[in-house]
């Protein structure tokens, strides 16, 4: 129980969240837009062993050897009067 405490503490804090990137494809070309307006903070795998055991299960069903492989987890956090991005595919 002290683990998802301290996993919901860490999630909690304001700093681990920055404004979400929208990327061009290209290498640099990441950057902050005014069409997506959430915020977005990575989990590192060694932070708990609940995020341990979720990796291991995702590159077990994956099929991967190495946790190593699998991307980091990425939480996307919108709040009153943020938008929802989407791709216009007009």
């Amino acid at each position: 129980m002290r683990e998802r405490k301290r996993d919901k503490q860490i999630l909690n804090r304001k700093s681990s969240f920055k404004a979400s990137m929208v990327t061009t494809g290209k290498q640099g070309g990441d950057f902050v837009s005014n069409y997506r307006t959430s915020t977005s903070a990575y989990i590192n795998r060694d932070q708990s062993n609940v995020v341990k055991c979720l990796l291991q299960r995702f590159a077990h069903f994956q099929g991967i050897d190495e946790i190593e492989r699998i991307e980091p987890f990425q939480i996307v956090k919108y709040v009153d009067n943020q938008q929802v991005w989407t791709l216009n595919r007009n």
